[in-house]
């Protein structure tokens, strides 16, 4: 046995048919080219595609006024207006001062977090 005898053999698999066979090659690049094509003309396409949303922020700005003003005059109706609303499952306020944002939760049945 000489050492030359393992650097001459055949080698097997799909990589190396692909490799001494190019008909084979190309027909299986067509393939997959039409397969992509026409997958593409089946997908669902929208212009202005429908999100959901689980949270809303709403913040406002009351310059000059003291964080009861604030409090009484924009947060609490804000609050009762959104709890109002289906689906919401929370309120939360965060007061700073000269800014009052209101995070809202709406859940829709996903299991999503609120708050």
């Amino acid at each position: 046995m000489s050492p030359t005898d393992g650097m001459h053999r055949e080698r097997s698999g799909p990589i190396a048919y692909m490799a001494t066979n190019g008909v084979a090659a190309n027909l299986l690049m067509w393939g997959i080219i039409a397969a992509g094509v026409v997958s593409f003309t089946g997908l669902e396409r929208e212009a202005w595609p429908t999100v959901p949303f689980y949270h809303i922020e709403v913040s406002m700005a009351y310059p000059g006024a003291t964080p009861e003003e604030v409090e009484e005059s924009i947060v609490v109706k804000i609050e009762d207006q959104v709890s109002g609303l289906d689906d919401v499952k929370a309120v939360k306020s965060v007061g700073a001062p000269r800014i009052r944002p209101d995070r809202n939760g709406f859940g829709y049945g996903h299991g999503s977090g609120a708050g």
